[in-house]
């Protein structure tokens, strides 16, 4: 796998796992050097690697998908996610280039178990590339951390 990680060597297992799971990849000339001393940076990006990896995402999957929609305008597609339900409407942030001049569309929610449901622009510009569309669909806003 590594040229410089010697057959025999106690942690070649180790390095071949992690590898094999995508926590480390080595260096582009195919080497491990396992000799060489991490720095934090290095370490503390193989820990979030590893810790994102499996199981955290799978923590608040349930609770970010119910807000999660993919907006359709007919010349473009993108994402959004609600940010806020008042008075009947769910109000959804997505990005101004994916709504481009359009003035409404359809999002799609979940193909195979909620329908397309139309949505209209309610505003959209700034220099941060945001649109706030709203739609008659129920939609869960997305709680946001409190910092």
């Amino acid at each position: 796998m590594f040229r410089d990680v010697p057959k025999n060597a106690w942690y070649r297992k180790a390095v071949e796992t992690a590898a094999k799971d995508g926590i480390i990849t080595g260096f582009p000339d195919g080497t491990f050097r396992a000799d060489k001393p991490l720095s934090r940076a290095e370490y503390a990006a193989i820990y979030l690697k590893s810790k994102f990896r499996d199981g955290v995402f799978s923590d608040i999957l349930p609770e970010v998908i119910p807000s999660v929609v993919l907006v359709h305008t007919g010349p473009a597609l993108g994402s959004g996610f609600c940010v806020h339900r008042e008075n009947g409407w769910s109000y959804i942030l997505t990005n101004s280039h994916v709504v481009g001049n359009v003035s409404e569309g359809f999002c799609v929610k979940d193909a195979l178990e909620i329908p397309n449901f139309e949505w209209e622009l309610y505003a959209q510009g700034g220099d941060q590339d945001l649109a706030l569309i709203r739609t008659k669909y129920a939609l869960k806003p997305l709680k946001f951390a409190k910092s």
